[in-house]
């Protein structure tokens, strides 16, 4: 009995600390909901540090791993750079820059390895995959693609494969990371930028546009089309996503579009409900329920049938306009200058920082990368009851292993 207790805490435990671990890519893993595991303190936070990278540049999404924090500039053929951070001081580990590129993705981390996409304006020279050591930014490989005056999200990574936008009139496509080689290219679904696929099980999603509005789903081992669940409503605002679908955690997906909350069925394959109310931007879920921008502020919508659940808002002139990342206490949201920690029992701010932009929360940092090269780390502190349990599992861990109380022959 005493056994299987070390083995159930310990199991516990170790399953909290990775679920809280690194955000390795868009909205922080492959199904990009926005959600990071745990609790915090905001009334407790302070600054670890900030720095300014380079004041001519907007810095896009950074991403987390061994260490460390990147982020990349968002360019214009003025060659942006990538950069490797040590995660506890904000120290310059490397930088890699790309010469008169259109662009760069923010990058994916996975196994030591980051991997991202470039982009020189049309297929050929300067368009490619990319895979870099996260360590020393030592290039691994480069693989040529087709597509044209793309901006990308950071690549879906799972298994050991990326999943990515593009083609030269639209895709999806899927590489070999140990190789660099290209998996399958589907170049069936609409030309759109600004978007990853949101992978669950063994299937790729993204919602695209015109000419055919909808969501689409695309088999991950041969790249085939499986079904698509149609938008007749899809209003069209350019040739940019700036979103991903996001699973609602049962069995559908949200999306934003046209001032609506989109919600689709997987199981009938058709959209169940939409709610019409100025809403707008990357949608986060968690715990059942939904956040989304909603009229200058963000808004919490009951997964099951859309009810509103509560609301924050600003005071003064202030609009809300990033992504949202969501903890089991707080959510994490900025207007244009300003980042907020709103807590998720009290609906009211809790924690305030004078910069705003691109997000990546884990276990003990809040990074936000915003305009002018600004690059800062806010130093989290978990609850006290996650404190504690931390502590338990990390003795019960100890012993299992001295004690060897987690073996079979002692059960």
């Amino acid at each position: 009995m005493k056994n299987r207790l070390w083995l159930s805490i310990s199991f516990c435990i170790v399953s909290s600390i990775s679920f809280g671990g690194d955000w390795t890519m868009y909205q922080g893993g492959a199904t990009h909901s926005g959600y990071v595991f745990g609790s915090q303190n905001p009334t407790s936070f302070s600054l670890k540090w900030q720095r300014t990278l380079n004041s001519s540049f907007t810095l896009d999404a950074p991403v987390t791993g061994g260490g460390k924090v990147y982020v990349n500039e968002i360019g214009y053929f003025n060659s942006p750079s990538l950069y490797g951070l040590d995660a506890s001081t904000g120290a310059t580990v490397w930088t890699n820059t790309y010469p008169s590129n259109h662009s760069i993705s923010p990058a994916s981390f996975d196994q030591g390895k980051l991997y991202f996409q470039s982009m020189k304006g049309t297929s050929g020279v300067g368009t490619y995959f990319y895979s870099i050591d996260a360590a020393t930014g030592n290039l691994g490989y480069k693989t040529s693609f087709n597509a044209q005056w793309e901006r990308f999200f950071s690549p879906t990574i799972v298994n050991g494969k990326s999943y990515v936008n593009g083609g030269t009139y639209g895709g999806m496509m899927s590489f070999n990371n140990t190789t660099g080689s290209t998996l399958w290219g589907n170049y069936t679904i609409p030309q759109y930028d600004q978007w990853t696929p949101t992978v669950v099980g063994n299937v790729g999603y993204s919602y695209l546009g015109s000419y055919i509005p909808g969501l689409y789903a695309v088999d991950l081992t041969t790249g085939a089309n499986l079904y698509r669940i149609d938008d007749a409503t899809f209003n069209w605002s350019g040739w940019s996503m700036y979103q991903v679908v996001v699973p609602d955690g049962v069995n559908g997906m949200f999306a934003t579009n046209g001032g609506r909350l989109v919600h689709f069925n997987l199981g009938t394959q058709a959209i169940d409900y939409q709610i019409s109310d100025n809403i707008s931007g990357q949608v986060s879920v968690a715990n059942g329920v939904a956040y989304a921008l909603r009229n200058n502020g963000v808004s919490a919508f009951r997964v099951s049938d859309g009810q509103l659940l509560w609301s924050w808002v600003p005071g003064g002139t202030e609009s809300l306009m990033t992504n949202i990342v969501v903890s089991d206490s707080n959510l994490y949201v900025g207007s244009d200058t300003t980042t907020y920690a709103v807590n998720l029992s009290t609906h009211q701010s809790e924690f305030s920082y004078a910069l705003s932009g691109k997000y990546a929360l884990t276990e003990d940092t809040l990074y936000i990368s915003g305009t002018g090269g600004r690059f800062a780390a806010i130093s989290t502190v978990p609850e006290p009851g996650t404190l504690v349990a931390i502590g338990i599992g990390l003795v019960c861990f100890s012993r299992c292993r001295r004690r060897r109380f987690c073996s079979p022959s002692k059960g």
